[in-house]
């Protein structure tokens, strides 16, 4: 998923850089293969909660014997265990991943977590989130922002091809317009499904969609498609692994999120060359500047979104202008230039 991506692309380029990276991860994890494979010494927490006292003690004691300078803690399970670990003694310093657009919660426990001597900045990946912790910190300018970044090489290679089309058997002169996200509450798929009845209902573009992942609400998303009658003009591949190649075959990405952190699949569509129709969820709109990197719409209305489907689909250059502007901004989210960002970040913590 895109956070834990997120990680592997960080790790991946600070070790270009010279750092070793080590990690304290759950055991028999897809992390934890991950990181065998790039040879980086791994340390099993199983972090059952974020309440996990022995997995606190365990990475206090992983601090000590390792000699660690920063825990760099990328969700808020591990920010638990990082601040249980602070309780006990642990003196480490504290980098604070924060990616979802979730309201803090309004207790003491949250505030105090955020407001530790250890921690020494909070890092979101969009200026929303960063608003939202901003009020609850006594030193605000120590939360600031690095968007996400991706491999904007990825799809060179696999730009217009039609694997999709190929896979699945489908006509030249029908449009695939999908999503590649995990079918999770935020995404809002019942949206997704609305957008397709909407658009079969008032226009006469040929069109097959593409919901392209799995997940916990995948049961529910197919007896909705059911329910709606749309089950022949939408299709369910599954997770697959070979996004790059995927990706590219679509000719629009949709997303309908609820809430969304930032959306770096957003940014792999703009990748990818695909135009992109999306919600302003979240952090959505730093990326879909609506008219400029593509088309922008309100939550939960999938008329509009059906609408924007349509007036895309209808004009050839307002779809070039979108490619073009989503490109020339991707080009500076680079999971390089996010990887240096945080590199930078490192070492003023270290020089303090």
């Amino acid at each position: 998923r895109g956070g834990e991506q997120q990680i592997a692309y960080l790790m991946e380029e600070v070790a270009n850089k010279g750092v070793k990276p080590m990690v304290a991860g759950r055991p028999d994890s897809a992390f934890e293969s991950f990181s065998n494979s790039r040879r980086w010494d791994f340390y099993p927490l199983k972090m059952k909660n974020s309440i996990d006292f022995r997995s606190a003690g365990r990475l206090k004691n992983l601090c000590k014997q390792l000699e660690i300078d920063i825990i760099h803690v990328h969700s808020s399970r591990s920010h638990g265990i990082a601040y249980l670990s602070f309780l006990m003694g642990n003196r480490t310093k504290i980098l604070v991943s924060r990616r979802v657009d979730f309201p803090l919660k309004d207790n003491w426990l949250s505030k105090h977590k955020y407001n530790i001597s250890a921690v020494q900045k909070i890092v979101c990946v969009s200026d929303v989130i960063r608003d939202m912790v901003i009020p609850h910190l006594a030193q605000p300018d120590k939360c600031i922002t690095i968007h996400s970044g991706v491999d904007i090489h990825k799809f060179e290679n696999f730009r217009n091809n039609d694997y999709l089309r190929k896979q699945y058997k489908i006509s030249s002169e029908t449009i695939l317009i999908g999503n590649t996200s995990a079918i999770a509450p935020h995404k809002d798929y019942f949206t997704f499904i609305d957008t397709v009845v909407e658009f079969l209902k008032n226009y006469s573009i040929k069109v097959k969609f593409f919901i392209i992942g799995s997940g916990p609400m995948q049961a529910e998303i197919e007896a909705y498609i059911q329910e709606k009658g749309v089950e022949e003009h939408i299709i369910l591949t599954g997770f697959l692994e070979n996004i790059k190649e995927v990706l590219p075959s679509l000719d629009v990405f949709l997303i309908t999120s609820e809430t969304e952190g930032l959306g770096t699949s957003i940014l792999d569509a703009f990748a990818a060359k695909v135009p992109v129709v999306a919600t302003a969820a979240g952090g959505i709109p730093e990326l879909v500047k609506h008219e400029e990197t593509g088309l922008l719409s309100a939550i939960k209305e999938p008329k509009e979104l059906a609408k924007q489907l349509n007036e895309l689909l209808s004009n050839s250059e307002k779809k070039e202008k979108l490619v073009n502007g989503a490109f020339d901004l991707v080009k500076n989210k680079s999971k390089q230039n996010m990887a240096s960002a945080y590199l930078a970040i490192y070492k003023a913590i270290l020089e303090q």
